[in-house]
């Protein structure tokens, strides 16, 4: 899973095309078989847990077994359809 860092905001325009070509223009590393996106703010290896059904969707737990992250960086959030950063 990769967290995303306000300079890379650019990412959230590839990630709302259709699935097939989502990942197509992405600038991708790969460790330990895992994908990130290079220059992810934070990059968390993570497994299933548990999916419990919640109706026409399904809530998902992963349980968190590495955790790589640059403190430089402030996160990027996505909220009412747009990117916002945090203020320090």
């Amino acid at each position: 899973m990769s967290v995303l860092g306000e300079q890379l905001a650019h990412v959230l325009q590839e990630l709302r095309l259709p699935s097939a070509e989502r990942f197509a223009r992405l600038n991708m590393q790969v460790e330990s078989g895992a994908a990130f996106v290079a220059g992810a703010l934070a990059r968390l290896t993570v497994q299933l847990d548990t999916e419990i059904e919640a109706g026409d969707h399904a809530l998902t737990l992963l349980r968190v077994l590495e955790l790589q992250r640059d403190t430089e960086q402030l996160p990027l959030i996505f909220f009412g359809s747009g990117a916002h950063r945090l203020a320090r």
